[in-house]
């Protein structure tokens, strides 16, 4: 008796490609997030650069608005795909709007 019959490879090729499958899947949606991710972080950064270069002397509050609004315009997929809560997008664009001051040699409007 043979063990290994047409019904049986076919089998053991269909859990294969059924294994693999989920590994790619696994594996490129991890790398589309990373790239949402790397965008969004892209768009707050040169969205407080400008803000801060472009100069309101306004407050960080404003300097954040303006960097947040900045990425809702430029990646709004990555945004979409991300679901980042308000004061996600906020937290991160007051660091970038602290950072893009120190680069600048402005005073940070936060004290």
């Amino acid at each position: 008796m043979d063990l290994l019959t047409p019904d049986l490879i076919g089998a053991i090729l269909s859990a294969l490609i059924g294994v693999l499958c989920v590994i790619l899947r696994r594996y490129t949606g991890i790398k589309i997030e990373e790239k949402h991710k790397r965008d969004l972080h892209d768009a707050l950064m040169s969205g407080a650069m400008a803000a801060v270069a472009g100069g309101p002397a306004a407050g960080a509050e404003e300097l954040k608005v303006l960097a947040v609004r900045h990425a809702q315009r430029s990646v709004p997929g990555a945004i979409k795909a991300l679901i980042p809560g308000d004061t996600v997008l906020d937290t991160i664009a007051a660091r970038y709007v602290s950072e893009a001051l120190v680069r600048l040699g402005k005073p940070d409007p936060r004290g």
